[in-house]
């Protein structure tokens, strides 16, 4: 089996989109600005690891890997919520296989990523504490291990990233390959005895708020290409206008109209990047997601995106031709 290592530096958001194709991942751009970052895989076969740098706030929600589990941890001074939880560096969150995730960014957000297989996990659990590992098999898990253990995750995934980069013999030699699989493992079931004691639970404010977040989103994504109302939002999560407002601020950061519009222009500048091929232009793209007035949309586009939709539109040509 071929290993991959991957290093890409984005400086927008097509290019973020380009890398996350085939996962069954939604990102939308929260506000006006060039997305850049850096984005970092490393493929050992029976586990991997990645890097996510990204300067813009998003949001971020889709399916996680569907044969392995996914564990996620970030550096101090992290800004952002995964599933209505406040981010921090003292957090380590867990998917199972498959799981859904649902996170909120913010500017200059940066994590590491791991999968594992989790009966790999338990086996070096058990072998190392003489214990079952305690750890739910359904729904996401909140961790809060000891301080030394994530920081021990975090240097072992900048150290093989970096070195993954400066050298593809690390990752063609099985054995290497081989010793960091298991010194992750070792350092996960490390992190997850730590927090044996202290396995964190959402408070059931933050869970009903993510509730109405969801359900507001789900009509969103499925009808965003028909007139939505803040009352049919209402209507549909059973909330007040004070509380939709209120959960969608301090689960997302924005306002639901203006997410709202956030997707609109996010999918409109996903069918632009495309339009030559369906023969679409600039107005018909407008129309189909919800922007009635083309003036409006060209200004309110290029302040979003820092172009023109038409320039967009002849990027993708260009690309094609390339």
């Amino acid at each position: 089996m071929e290993t991959r290592s991957v290093l890409t530096s984005i400086g927008e958001l097509d290019q973020l989109r380009e890398f996350a194709r085939g996962a069954e991942l939604e990102v939308v751009q929260l506000c006006p600005g060039q997305m850049t970052g850096i984005l970092a895989h490393c493929d050992l076969e029976k586990s991997s690891f990645h890097l996510n740098k990204l300067s813009l706030p998003a949001r971020g929600r889709g399916a996680l890997s569907g044969d392995r589990w996914t564990f996620v941890v970030f550096p101090e001074r992290t800004q952002g919520r995964f599933n209505s939880v406040p981010l921090s560096s003292e957090v380590l969150l867990a998917y199972p296989p498959g799981a859904e995730f649902q996170g909120t960014i913010a500017s200059g957000f940066h994590d590491w990523v791991f999968t594992v297989d989790l009966d790999e996990l338990s086996q070096t659990y058990a072998a190392l504490f003489q214990n079952e590992m305690r750890i739910r098999c359904r729904g996401f898990q909140l961790l809060r291990p000891a301080p030394k253990a994530t920081q021990a995750l975090r240097t072992l995934a900048n150290r093989t990233l970096k070195q993954s980069r400066q050298s593809h013999r690390l990752l063609e030699d099985a054995k290497a390959r081989l010793h960091v699989h298991e010194r992750l493992l070792e350092l996960l079931a490390a992190s997850i005895h730590s927090a044996s004691r202290g396995l964190g639970r959402t408070p059931r404010a933050q869970t009903s708020r993510w509730q109405v977040v969801r359900k507001a989103e789900d009509f969103m994504r499925e009808y965003a290409h028909q007139s939505i109302s803040l009352t049919s939002l209402c209507n549909v999560t059973n909330a007040s206008e004070r509380s939709l407002r209120r959960a969608f601020h301090e689960v997302i950061g924005v306002s639901p109209m203006s997410y709202l519009t956030a997707i609109r222009m996010n999918r409109a500048r996903a069918d632009l990047e495309q339009s030559y091929r369906e023969a679409d232009t600039v107005a018909s793209v407008a129309m189909r997601w919800e922007f009635a007035h083309l003036g409006r949309f060209s200004r309110d586009y290029q302040r979003f995106f820092g172009e023109l939709p038409s320039e967009t539109l002849l990027k993708g040509v260009a690309k094609d031709i390339s």
